[in-house]
């Protein structure tokens, strides 16, 4: 038992008799005895090394806790940091009051939050740029113009056709549209990236302008020549009328029909609306615009031909729509000019002057004046020049000498009250005369309008099917007699004929229309009923233009109406004559200028009355010296 000895050797005195009671209990051998308590001493070791175990995780997760937690706050003051230090790109304003706001958050002071942001700035300084990174703002827009197509028209002006939205669109480069394509393109490609948003980098105001100034070079001399225009483009064969709809698709119309296409490069200037799709159906269309304009039967046919001339190449006449009160006058060329070219500025004021006429070429297609009571005889030219595809000029702004010159052709219409509202010959010759009658039924405006939106599309596809018929016959119609925008009147009758009209309508209603025009203009003017009542008694005037002068003075002094209007100056009378002299041959008078006379090497005028049927003959043939622009 000595082993019995050593092993029991410290045991506690209460597990000693246990054991010795287990010995003589249940007979069990100290071997056993000995493994019992083995297994259980490894038993206790093993739940007390879990124990400790558990207790050690524990207290990991705390630490790990804690660590996190200001690991968490580190992260989001890092980024914060961060945030500002890229916002500083952008605006340094905006940095340094999200700064302050970032010292409270976070129980900092500002001189902290500074010094953190500079420390990360230069810690992440970037690597060497790349030369497209290093360039200028302005050699970026440059770039960004010159990724486009760009060209001219071969009269100075300078275009960009650019790809937005899945389309092309075309701007002159010298526009706002092109500018704000420019700069909206900018802030795309060279955003700056605060944490996950995207914030645009817009250029500087001069890198713009110098860049539109080096693009509009760059087309001008580098870029091939193209046509264009706005609203309205006449090529060979065909005629595009833009219909002024987000994906640009244009109306072509040729000799075979209408067909919708991508843009050829019409441009658009700022408040031009669209118009509708292009419609047709049965018993739709003329007979639509027909229950809207308030016109004679007689005028509807001259209506009809004149919305067909707009969409001709030109020169175009001038559509004057009289009448009082009531008539509907306004209402009339609001339907005429929004059936073809509706836009922000609709009817305008009355030109002043002719920078005024310059600016409404220049944004409208249709030009058309409301209300308009008196035209000076300088608007009066410059609207000749204008319908006639003239160039107008003024002097540019803030130079001492250079000019601003702007070449046009537009259709015009205007309505008054007065009956004469052109009292120049030469807009006389040029235009169409429609006097409304009064209103018999009236509707609100809403429900007119509602009206018209509801038959515009059909009214547009009739017209754009005269236009067709116009291509396809213009050129074999014949007009009897020899008159003024020959070309537009072929035109006008062609496309009244594809539309259902008689024969020869549009033409009579014209000729009608211009006899009715040259009466108005002579009734007006103190030299023509001078004129016409010398012819009256003599027949025949061969003199200069003093001695014509002196013999009108007499007959016009001696009728009442008359004698109160002053006559023009000698010399200022030949210039007068000139442009009466088309006019006159309405009263069966020829004059024709610069004849020698004889005594001497003077020269002068002639005079005479026609008999009805020489002047019939005249009137279809051109005659030299009568008309400078014959």
């Amino acid at each position: 038992m000595s082993d019995s000895k050593n092993w029991r050797a410290g045991m506690r005195p209460d597990v000693e008799a246990k054991i010795d009671e287990l010995l003589k209990g249940d007979g069990a051998s100290e071997a056993e005895i000995i493994d019992f308590f083995d297994a259980r001493e490894k038993a206790e070791e093993a739940h007390f090394s879990k124990q400790q175990k558990k207790e050690e995780e524990a207290s990991n997760e705390e630490r790990a806790d804690g660590e996190k937690d200001a690991e968490g706050a580190n992260a989001e003051y890092e980024a914060e940091i961060a945030r500002l230090a890229a916002l500083q790109d952008v605006s340094m304003r905006a940095s340094q009051r999200e700064a302050t706001d970032a010292a409270g958050r976070f129980k900092t002071t500002k001189a902290a939050i500074d010094a953190d942001v500079r420390r990360w700035r230069k810690a992440h300084k970037p690597e060497p740029e790349s030369e497209e990174v290093r360039q200028s703002q302005l050699q970026r827009l440059v770039s960004l113009g010159r990724s486009q197509t760009l060209w001219h028209d071969g009269n100075g002006s300078g275009y960009a056709s650019v790809l937005d939205g899945g389309h092309f669109e075309h701007h002159p480069v010298i526009s706002r549209s092109f500018l704000d394509w420019l700069r909206r393109s900018y802030s795309r490609k060279h955003a700056v990236k605060i944490e996950h948003e995207w914030v645009p980098q817009m250029p500087g105001t001069n890198a713009l302008k110098e860049a539109i100034q080096a693009l509009e070079g760059y087309a001008l001399d580098s870029g091939v020549v193209g046509q264009t225009g706005f609203r309205v483009l006449c090529r060979p064969g065909a005629v595009f009328l833009d219909l002024g709809r987000p994906d640009w698709w244009v109306a072509k119309v040729t000799g075979e029909g209408v067909e919708i296409v991508a843009n050829p490069g019409m441009f658009r200037p700022r408040g031009q609306h669209p118009l509708p799709i292009p419609g047709t159906s049965a018993g739709r269309g003329i007979a639509d615009l027909r229950r809207l304009v308030n016109v004679r039967d007689e005028d509807f046919v001259l209506v009809v031909g004149y919305l067909l001339g707009t969409l001709f190449p030109g020169p175009y006449p001038v559509l004057i729509n009289t009448g009082g009160e009531g008539s509907g006058k306004t209402m009339l060329s609001r339907v005429i000019k929004r059936t073809v070219d509706p836009d922000a500025t609709d009817l305008r004021s009355p030109p002043r002057n002719v920078e005024d006429l310059m600016v409404a070429a220049r944004h409208s297609r249709l030009v058309g004046y409301d209300n308009v009571s008196f035209i000076t005889l300088e608007v009066s030219d410059a609207m000749c020049r204008v319908s006639g595809g003239g160039t107008m000029t003024k002097r540019a702004n803030y130079t001492d000498g250079d000019e601003f010159a702007m070449t046009a052709c537009r259709p015009m219409l205007l309505n008054g009250i007065p009956d004469k509202l052109a009292t120049r010959p030469d807009l006389m010759d040029r235009m169409i005369l429609i006097k409304a009658p009064l209103l018999t039924e009236r509707k609100t405006e809403d429900a007119f309008w509602s009206e018209f939106r509801a038959a515009h599309t059909f009214v547009l596809g009739d017209l754009l099917r005269g236009v067709s018929g116009a291509l396809r016959d213009a050129n074999s119609i014949k007009v009897k007699d020899e008159v003024r925008l020959i070309g537009w009147v072929k035109w006008a009758e062609a496309g009244c004929r594809a539309l259902g009209f008689e024969p020869d309508e549009f033409i009579d209603a014209y000729m009608a229309n211009r006899e009715l025009a040259g009466g108005a203009a002579l009734e007006d003017n103190v030299v023509a009923q001078g004129i016409i009542m010398l012819m009256d008694r003599q027949r025949y005037f061969k003199g200069t233009a003093s001695e014509l002068r002196a013999e009108i003075e007499q007959l016009v002094r001696a009728r009442a109406d008359l004698k109160d209007e002053k006559l023009p100056k000698a010399n200022q009378l030949s210039s007068v004559l000139r442009r009466f002299a088309r006019v006159l041959r309405y009263e069966d008078v020829e004059m024709v200028f610069d004849q020698p006379l004889s005594r001497g090497n003077r020269r002068g005028i002639v005079i005479r009355k026609l008999p009805s049927k020489a002047a019939d003959e005249l009137l279809r043939t051109k005659v030299r010296d009568i008309h400078p622009e014959d």
